[in-house]
C-alpha cells in the first residue's frame, strides 16, 4: 500500500514593509569670518578694541619721541651709526623711545637707567590724545567706566613695549638692547596711568575734574583742602624758580664759552632736545640742591668683593672731595626761602581761620616734601653692572635727607610767611570770611 507523501506546512511570517529613513541634512559649518566678527563684536562691546587702538597710537608716539632723541644724538655725534641700514636705525629708535619710559638700556653687561621726565610727559600727552582719538563713542556713562577703560589701555601698551624690546636689539660682540621685562612693567604702569587720565579727559577737561575734586575735598575738610593747595603752590613756585635758575646757569655757561669752538647749529639743536627731555630732572636736581640735600656723583666698582671708587657729595657745605662750593652757589638758598614764605603767605590769605595754621602747614609741607622726593627718586641717573655686586655709577640726590630737609624747611619758612601775612598792611581784612 502506497503511503501518501506528507506535506509540511511552513509558517509564513509576514514582514511589515520597511519605511525608508531620509538622511539628515548636512550641518553647515559656521564661516570663519562670522566667528571672527562675533569675537570682534564682543571685544568692541567690552572696550578692548578701542583700548588696543589707543595703545597702538600711543606706541607710535613712543617711536616719535625715540626718533627725535636719535636725531639729537646724530647731530651731536655725526659719526654715530655710520654705515647702518634702516633696520639698525629703527632699532635705535625703539631703544631710545623705550628709554623715555624709564626702561634701562643694556650695554654689553651694563644697565643704564634714566627717566627723562620731559620725554615721559610728551609720551603721556600722546597716550591721552590717543585715548581720545580712538574712542568711537562720545563719552563714558560714569567716571568708574572711564577709569576702567583707561586701565585696559595699559595691557596692550605694555605688551607692545615688551614685544618691541624683545625683538629689536643690536646683537653681536657688543650687544645693546632694552630690558624687555622692565619695558613690560613700565608700559603697563604708564599706559594705565595716562590711559586713565585720557579717559577722564574724554568726559571733562582735567582742569574741570581737578576743580570738582578740590570742591569735594573743600566741602569735606577745609583744612585738608587748604593744606593741599598750599603744597601745590609751593611746588609751582619751586618749578618756576628752578627753571629760572637753570636758564641762568645755561646763559652763564654760554657766555664763558663752555660748549667750545666747534659748537655749531647741529649741536645747539641737539642740546635743545636734551634740555627739553631732561628739563624737569634738572629743575628737580637744582631745587633739591638748594634745599641742602647732597647730590651724589661718582662710581664704585667691585674689587676683591668690595665696592671701591670715588663717590663724592656736592652740597651747599661740601663741593666734591672736601672743597668749598663757589660763593655763587649760595644764592640758591634764596629759592626755598622765597618759595616757602610765599606758600605760607598765600595759605594765610586763603585760610578762613587763623587757628588752622598748624594742620594747613603740616599738610602743605607733607605734600611738597613727598612729591619732590618721589620726583627726585624717579629722575636719578644710574649705571650699574648686570651681575650682582658688579658696581654702579650714579648722579642722584640723597633721598632721605631731601625728604627731611624739604619737610622741615617748608614748615618753618611757611609759618614765617603765614605770620607775615597777618601783620597789618599785608591783608586788608586780617581774618577774612570763608569763601
Amino acid at each position: 500500500m502506497d503511503e501518501e507523501p506528507t506535506t509540511r506546512k511552513l509558517d509564513v511570517v509576514e514582514v511589515a514593509p520597511t519605511t525608508e529613513v531620509e538622511p539628515a541634512p548636512p550641518v553647515e559649518a559656521e564661516p570663519v569670518h562670522a566667528r571672527v566678527a562675533e569675537v570682534r563684536d564682543r571685544l568692541e562691546a567690552s572696550g578692548w578694541v578701542d583700548a588696543a587702538a589707543a595703545a597702538g597710537l600711543g606706541f607710535l608716539v613712543v617711536l616719535a619721541v625715540g626718533s627725535v632723541l636719535v636725531l639729537a644724538a646724530k647731530l651731536n655725534f655725526p659719526s654715530l651709526g655710520g654705515g647702518s641700514d634702516p633696520l639698525d636705525a629703527f632699532t635705535a629708535i625703539v631703544i631710545a623711545g623705550l628709554s623715555g619710559l624709564g626702561t634701562p638700556i643694556l650695554l654689553d653687561g651694563l644697565a643704564v637707567s634714566a627717566l627723562p621726565l620731559g620725554a615721559l610727559l610728551c609720551i603721556g600727552f600722546g597716550i591721552m590724545w590717543a585715548v581720545r582719538t580712538s574712542r568711537k563713542e562720545a563719552g563714558f556713562p560714569t567716571v568708574v567706566a572711564a577709569a576702567a577703560h583707561g586701565l585696559r589701555v595699559g595691557l596692550p601698551f605694555g605688551l607692545l613695549c615688551w614685544f618691541f624690546a624683545l625683538v629689536f636689539r643690536f646683537r653681536g660682540q657688543h650687544p645693546v638692547s632694552s630690558s624687555a621685562w622692565i619695558a613690560l612693567l613700565a608700559g603697563l604702569f604708564w599706559g594705565a596711568l595716562f590711559g586713565v587720565l585720557g579717559s577722564v579727559r574724554v568726559m571733562e577737561t582735567l582742569a574741570a575734574a581737578s576743580r570738582r575734586i578740590s570742591s569735594g575735598l573743600r566741602a569735606r575738610d577745609r583744612s585738608a583742602y587748604e593744606g593741599v593747595a598750599t603744597g601745590i603752590t609751593m611746588l609751582s613756585a619751586a618749578a618756576v624758580l628752578g627753571a629760572a635758575a637753570t636758564l641762568l646757569w645755561i646763559i652763564v655757561s654760554l657766555t664763558r664759552g663752555a660748549p667750545g669752538r666747534h659748537f655749531g647749529a647741529g649741536d645747539a639743536f641737539a642740546y635743545l632736545i636734551y634740555l627739553l627731555a631732561f628739563l624737569p630732572n634738572v629743575v628737580i636736581a637744582i631745587v633739591s640742591f638748594s634745599l641742602g640735600a647732597p647730590l651724589a656723583v661718582g662710581a664704585k666698582v667691585n674689587l676683591g668683593g668690595k665696592l671701591v671708587g670715588p663717590l663724592s657729595d656736592y652740597s651747599l657745605t661740601s663741593w666734591g672731595r672736601g672743597d668749598h662750593p663757589p660763593a655763587v652757589v649760595w644764592l640758591l638758598i634764596l629759592v626755598p626761602i622765597f618759595v616757602f614764605v610765599l606758600g605760607g603767605f598765600v595759605a594765610r590769605r586763603r585760610a578762613s581761620d587763623a587757628k588752622t595754621m598748624l594742620p594747613v602747614m603740616l599738610i602743605g609741607s607733607a605734600v611738597f616734601a613727598v612729591t619732590i622726593t618721589l620726583l627726585a627718586a624717579m629722575g636719578e641717573l644710574r649705571l650699574a653692572g648686570i651681575s650682582k655686586g658688579a658696581g654702579y655709577a650714579m648722579v642722584a640726590p640723597d633721598i632721605v635727607l631731601l625728604l627731611l630737609f624739604a619737610f622741615l624747611e617748608s614748615g618753618v619758612f611757611g609759618v614765617i610767611g603765614w605770620k607775615l601775612a597777618e601783620r597789618p598792611g599785608f591783608l586788608k581784612n586780617r581774618y577774612p570770611q570763608a569763601r
